[in-house]
């Protein structure tokens, strides 16, 4: 389903771009208002809303993969990245994430101070995490975006994005795009 879908986005996308005679047009791409741009998009979140004290401790427990499904089966990309990144998120955790082909990625979190591993969150629309992650040390705001093969009526590529807060008591991402 999600192949067949990206497929399908992927046609419309350059049937969109060919003029009558077959060429394909020069698309300018003009930015369109997204969460970088909070002075245009009000409905944006940005890391300060969310702030936290980053850890400042050095030392890292080992990952602990049997915590997780996923960490079971990305133990190289998981490991490469947590043994070369300081803490990135939420005050304890280190965001690891590897590609899962044509631009999309994976990803997970593991906490620093016990080595569990945690999911990033997945946007059912895009069927997954979509083409990166935001994040800040000392913020437990997480925001993926999505360049999607599509345009506007203006013709520019659009750019969505999905806002995930951490809840540290449960040790799972809340929906804040609801």
């Amino acid at each position: 389903m999600k192949n067949t879908l990206l497929v399908l986005l992927f046609l419309l996308f350059i049937m969109s771009c060919k003029k009558q005679e077959g060429a394909i047009e020069n698309i300018e791409i003009e930015e369109v208002p997204t969460a970088n741009h909070p002075e245009e998009d009000t409905t944006a979140y940005v890391f300060e809303d969310f702030k936290c004290k980053p850890s400042i401790s050095e030392t890292k427990s080992k990952i602990d993969f049997s915590s997780s499904k996923t960490g079971r089966s990305f133990k190289t990309a998981i490991s490469n990245e947590y043994e070369s990144e300081a803490i990135n998120f939420g005050a304890y955790y280190i965001v690891s994430t590897w590609g899962c082909g044509t631009g999309c990625i994976s990803g997970v979190i593991v906490d620093t101070r016990d080595g569990k591993i945690y999911d990033l969150p997945s946007n059912e629309f895009w069927e997954g995490i979509g083409n990166s992650v935001d994040h800040k040390a000392d913020s437990y705001l997480l925001i993926t975006s999505a360049v999607q093969l599509v345009q506007d009526e203006k013709g520019n590529l659009i750019d969505l994005h999905h806002y995930w807060k951490w809840n540290e008591q449960q040790k799972q991402f809340e929906d804040l795009s609801m």
